[in-house]
């Protein structure tokens, strides 16, 4: 359970691993409701009451004059919500795109290399090794393998870059490390 990879990153390859990171950091990282369940109950519930509202001109039932005044802008809230969220999913790729061509480091090959001790790479600038347990969590993503050093930094590994046999070797070098795969509660 050892293997390295070299490669040469491309903008494709840095835009997907970011999308990868958005898509790990929106969905639920404890079993549970998560936005999207509370989206739909929310809507399950509000929106008969502004539709029986604007329909009517006033409310069919006692109180529902209230319920209206109340729903509409809760509905209005929860679109806003999901736009700000859309709009962050659009914007990755842009600048995604802008951060790749601005870091020097990224235009030249570099390895990574994976033991039973840790993640190892190497770039223009020099070598490292973080032991697994360093890490706070990884994630196989669609198209990358990320390792979280923290919430929000992660170092990954392109798919791409990767033959199947690599792939399947690395998840299992880094289920042997006992790196969390979520969050320590």
């Amino acid at each position: 359970m050892a293997g390295e990879i070299s490669f040469q990153l491309t903008e494709d390859d840095f835009v997907a691993a970011h999308r990868d990171w958005l898509r790990d950091r929106f969905s639920p990282k404890r079993p549970g409701l998560d936005a999207r369940h509370i989206s739909v109950l929310i809507l399950i519930f509000f929106l008969p009451f502004v539709w029986l509202g604007s329909a009517s001109g006033r409310g069919m039932l006692p109180g529902q004059n209230d319920l209206y005044a109340i729903a509409l802008p809760i509905l209005l809230g929860l679109a806003f919500f999901w736009l700000c969220r859309l709009s962050v999913y659009v914007s990755v790729p842009r600048v995604a795109r802008r951060v790749f061509r601005q870091r020097a480091s990224f235009q030249r090959a570099m390895s990574f290399a994976w033991t039973e001790q840790g993640l190892g790479s190497q770039t223009a600038h020099g070598a490292s090794l973080i032991p697994w347990n360093e890490f706070y969590r990884w994630h196989a993503g669609e198209h990358s393998f990320l390792f979280f050093a923290d919430e929000l930094m992660f170092y990954f590994i392109p798919r791409s870059a990767l033959s199947n046999a690599q792939a399947q070797d690395l998840e299992a070098t880094v289920n042997a490390g006992e790196v969390p795969l979520r969050p320590p509660a």
